[in-house]
């Protein structure tokens, strides 16, 4: 699990990583997206879109909402909300992560959705960063055709 604090109201830390609100900066952004700028470590100056949406789930039938299912999607983009490539022509995007809540534990008090999906939200620059750094790694072995 990722930790971190709150080091004023727009920058936040990930391990070495910072990062800042850049809604402002970006047009064209969707329900559920929010844009941010990488203000230290890797990938400093770049904007990393994430997009949080929300899936209720019927589990047991019954007609009542039992499960919040939060899919979680990130992108390396431009300030016009277009996904960045690689220098091999690759979308800079990670794929789909789907984080499940049950509702009885919303009602029990022991998890809260707008913390979750804050939590999401972290994790999934993270994951966007290491993908983004996997990706320039494997462009640079030489390709057998």
């Amino acid at each position: 699990m990722l930790y971190y604090h709150k080091e004023s109201q727009r920058e936040m830390t990930v391990s070495n990583v910072t990062y800042e609100n850049a809604n402002a900066d970006v047009t064209g952004l969707q329900p559920g997206q929010v844009a941010l700028r990488i203000t230290s470590g890797v990938f400093t100056g770049e904007l990393i879109r994430v997009q949080v949406l929300r899936v209720e789930e019927d589990i047991s039938g019954d007609g009542n909402v039992d499960q919040l299912n939060l899919k979680t999607t990130g992108a390396v983009i431009n300030p016009d909300n277009t996904v960045k490539l690689t220098a091999g022509g690759r979308a800079m995007e990670c794929p789909a992560k789907v984080d499940s809540i049950l509702v009885a534990a919303i009602s029990e008090g022991t998890v809260d959705p707008l913390v979750r999906q804050a939590e999401v939200t972290e994790e999934c620059i993270y994951r966007m960063l290491n993908l983004a750094v996997a990706m320039q790694a494997w462009e640079s072995i030489p390709s057998a055709g």
